[in-house]
């Protein structure tokens, strides 16, 4: 038999790294021989284990310590965290807006290349399988896997198709259908281009995948229909996203506010659509990004929370949800100085910072959809999708807004309720720079408060506090090693 041995691809990274007990089997940890794998169902479960291991990779959920994966980056680059001057310094140019392509922010660039790499091996050998469920299912799980990481690449390295009258005609990114070491792919001419194949993906996908909600580590169809939503949302198919939501959100619930203490140390996953697992203590500690230690003495802080986000928080109507995601700390290391500390990923079943990566939970989708009712007219549902979470989080809330404040309330809930998870702050305000129906208060830019790090408000601030709705720097700079490995890849402007 021919082998086909894979190499490093050429868009930036080296990849088949170290294995574990579910990934792929690996000859070394630079190449394998495909042909000699993907022949048996056995093989292609290890392969599919593997693309979900994928996401425990620089970029996503690598947990290393330097705040540059997914669970952070977007909470950095907005107004959620101030960089603390307690702590090392951890990506503080990102905070600062001072990056460039040689000190990018983030990894997601080599991470998600990662699973498209992977996910690819997969489809170009699926017909190695019979005809069946087994073969539609892992067949679908790749596709969708492959969305997943086109979609994070483009939406940090490229405009969003709402963001501008223009974007849709911006420059899109290399789209990676089919494994082949040996090219040198150009970004796509279009954004729309990138969007559409990943539509494509999923929608193809979404007859063959399991129904079984309950499982929530492996792509089913409630977690394609509920990533569609987020989708569609930033091309602005607000009918799409409609039509996908509501099969989601009338069988998955949310977390109530009574179990959100446990949810949080992942002693269940109710609400839960996709997440990664991380259930032993050693575990990545994905929490480590903010900062690591035990209490006030030893704590040193990466990034603290910015008092203006602290005070959206009502202590009294919505004490589970406060306590779950904040401590207050008079930490040692800052003349004890009280600190606001993420708290979401501190306390955990297993040991402190080791919790599952919630890449999409139900509650992004009723906010999603919220959204897109308001934004086809629909304000009485609107107000009624959003006071459907607000009873799982409030004693009690006016819950009557209209008009403006309707739509202010949805962005409000969705940046309280997300805070700390995949960076969503960020790309909210990022893709609404252009939504024409929205506030115009949201086409200005993204304004900061002007506090510093610890609690009161002292202490140093970002450099900057201002982004303008056309700054260049709303996409990030493509990695300076990716370019210089493939000479076809355009930089972004003003990098």
């Amino acid at each position: 038999m021919k082998k086909n041995i894979l190499t490093t691809t050429l868009l930036s990274f080296v990849f088949l790294t170290a294995c574990t007990d579910e990934d792929i089997y690996k000859e070394s940890p630079s190449y394998t021989q495909a042909d000699q794998f993907y022949q048996t169902e056995d093989d292609f479960t290890k392969a599919i284990y593997g693309v979900y291991q994928d996401f425990k990779q620089a970029g996503f959920y690598a947990g290393n310590g330097y705040s540059r994966d997914l669970v952070i980056v977007g909470d950095i680059l907005s107004d959620n965290l101030l960089s603390n001057y307690g702590g090392r310094g951890s990506n503080r140019a990102a905070n600062n807006w001072t990056f460039d392509a040689s000190q990018t922010p983030t990894d997601i660039y080599i991470g998600a290349y990662k699973i498209i790499t992977d996910a690819n091996l997969i489809l170009g050998k699926i017909d190695h399988l019979k005809a069946g469920d087994f073969k539609d299912r892992i067949q679908s799980e790749a596709k969708v896997a492959r969305a997943i990481a086109h979609f994070e690449i483009a939406r940090h390295y490229a405009e969003i198709p709402t963001q501008s009258s223009r974007s849709n005609s911006s420059i899109g990114i290399p789209y990676l259908e089919a494994y082949n070491p040996e090219i040198q792919p150009a970004r796509t001419k279009t954004i729309e281009e990138v969007y559409s194949k990943i539509i494509a993906d999923i929608e193809e996908a979404l007859p063959y995948l399991d129904t079984n909600s309950k499982i929530t580590t492996r792509i089913n169809r409630h977690a394609a229909q509920g990533f569609l939503t987020r989708v569609y949302l930033y091309t602005g198919n607000y009918l799409k996203v409609i039509e996908h939501a509501q099969p989601v959100i009338s069988q998955v619930n949310p977390v109530s506010k009574t179990d959100q203490a446990d949810f949080w140390r992942s002693k269940m996953s109710t609400g839960v659509l996709f997440e990664i697992p991380f259930p032993l203590t050693n575990d990545i500690s994905i929490g480590s990004g903010f900062g690591y230690g035990t209490n006030e003495k030893n704590m040193v802080m990466e990034f603290s929370v910015d008092k203006a986000l602290y005070d959206l928080y009502d202590p009294t109507t919505e004490p589970e949800r406060f306590n779950a995601y904040f401590k207050i700390y008079k930490l040692a290391g800052d003349a004890g100085f009280q600190n606001i500390i993420v708290n979401k990923y501190f306390e955990s079943q297993v040991k402190n910072y080791v919790n599952n990566a919630r890449y999409l939970r139900v509650e992004e989708v009723i906010f999603n959809l919220a959204e897109a009712y308001y934004l086809t007219g629909q304000s009485a549902l609107a107000l009624k999708t959003l006071n459907q979470l607000r009873d799982q989080r409030y004693s009690h809330y006016p819950g009557k807004e209209t008009g403006d404040h309707l739509f202010h309330a949805i962005i409000t809930e969705r940046r309280k309720e997300l805070a700390f998870e995949n960076g969503d702050r960020w790309f909210t305000l990022k893709r609404l720079l252009g939504v024409t129906k929205a506030p115009s208060s949201y086409h200005k830019g993204l304004q900061r408060s002007g506090n510093g790090y610890r609690a009161d408000g002292s202490g140093s601030a970002p450099i900057q506090l201002f982004l303008k709705a056309d700054d260049y720097r709303w996409q990030l700079p493509l990695p300076i090693d990716a370019i210089h490995r493939n000479p076809n890849l355009k930089q972004n402007k003003g990098y």
